[in-house]
């Protein structure tokens, strides 16, 4: 019998300036990600994405596209990135979060090396690409293995 897959999404909203919103984690090596999490059981992903933003940002989101789908190699599970536009909320004070420390809006480049987990650093290039191009990508979460179909 084969193990579960783990499902996981992350939530690519995009500013007028090309900046994308990442929150900063409280919690292992304390680096920037998108927001996003794992899809609870029974849980659709569309919901889990507006839930995610929320939780971690405060901020209530519209979904957009899918970005891409892709497999991660390091162990068995799916990640999906999906593009959102804020339509409310306002963006939480971390003082007293335990999950998330800080939240803020940065282009893929402005971060220096280590300061965000390479696979979100990918997710934040696919989502550039996805912004020109338009077009869905599937693949694993390393840079020299995406497809697009």
């Amino acid at each position: 019998m084969r193990e579960p897959v783990d499902l996981g999404v992350f939530v690519a909203v995009r500013n007028e300036a090309g900046a994308y919103l990442v929150v900063k984690h409280n919690y292992g090596d304390r680096k920037w990600s998108l927001p996003g999490g794992g899809v609870d059981q029974g849980e659709i992903i569309n919901l889990t994405a507006l839930r995610e933003l929320g939780e971690e940002t405060g901020f209530e989101g519209k979904i957009g596209n899918i970005i891409g789908i892709f497999s991660l190699r390091k162990k068995r599970g799916v990640v999906v990135l999906i593009e959102c536009k804020i339509v409310g909320g306002c963006r939480k004070s971390h003082n007293n979060n335990t999950e998330i420390s800080a939240s803020e809006w940065r282009r893929p480049n402005d971060f220096i090396k280590d300061e965000i987990y390479p696979g979100q650093l990918n997710l934040l290039f696919q989502a550039e690409k996805f912004h020109c191009d338009r077009e869905t990508i599937y693949g694993h979460l390393t840079p020299d293995l995406i497809v697009t179909v």
